[in-house]
């Protein structure tokens, strides 16, 4: 399946990633050979010099940036760090939120199985903006995160009581998929603002 570009420019590439696309080539139990969604990338694109400056989880769908060689990837990396980019990300929950609106922060800390969970300190916390709004059945969040930590935005949405849609993992209710999308990425780059959007998913409102 070819790869959805959403906006190819000199220095670096946006695409659309899709849902259950592991980030890096990996095996399975049984041995077989699954490749990775940067694999792809630079397959389909006939590149090895493009670089991810990001992650999305496996689960996670949308806006994925590449940097189109070492110094491009050194100057995007280095605004991800510096949270010189704004990212938003759209999630859907099956229950009720402890509050509608707000910041969630905390140190997220390793549990059981490959899960985290978030605690009181704030020695390196992670931190979430977030709005919560009733849609039919569902409560649909606009996430915006201001670090980029491990499974942030699932263990958030677990710490308001409103686990993610089809995410198992951390309690959320069955469903055809995990419902969390990275929907846009701004930042400016040489003067030029960017604002890209991933409008792919059909849980927006």
């Amino acid at each position: 399946m070819a790869i959805n570009v959403l906006l190819d420019e000199d220095l670096f590439l946006a695409v659309s990633k899709p849902e259950g696309a592991c980030f890096h080539t990996e095996a399975d139990d049984q041995g077989e050979r699954h490749t990775g969604f940067v694999e792809q990338v630079r397959t389909q694109f006939k590149d090895p010099s493009l670089y991810p400056v990001h992650r999305l989880d496996r689960v996670t769908s949308g806006v994925m940036l590449f940097a189109k060689g070492s110094e491009a990837n050194s100057v995007l990396s280095t605004m991800f760090q510096n949270k010189q980019v704004e990212k938003e990300y759209i999630a859907l929950s099956h229950k009720k939120p402890k509050k509608k609106q707000g910041l969630v922060s905390g140190d997220m800390v390793k549990a059981r199985g490959g899960s985290y969970k978030l605690v009181r300190s704030f020695e390196q916390p992670a931190i979430t903006r977030f709005k919560a709004s009733k849609q039919d059945a569902h409560w649909l969040f606009r996430l915006w995160p201001e670090t980029g930590k491990t499974h942030q935005l699932r263990v958030m949405c677990k710490s308001l009581g409103s686990p993610i849609l089809g995410d198992a993992r951390y309690g959320g209710a069955e469903a055809a998929r995990c419902y969390l999308h990275a929907h846009s990425i701004a930042f400016e780059l040489n003067g030029v603002a960017y604002s890209i959007k991933d409008n792919s998913v059909n849980f927006l409102v």
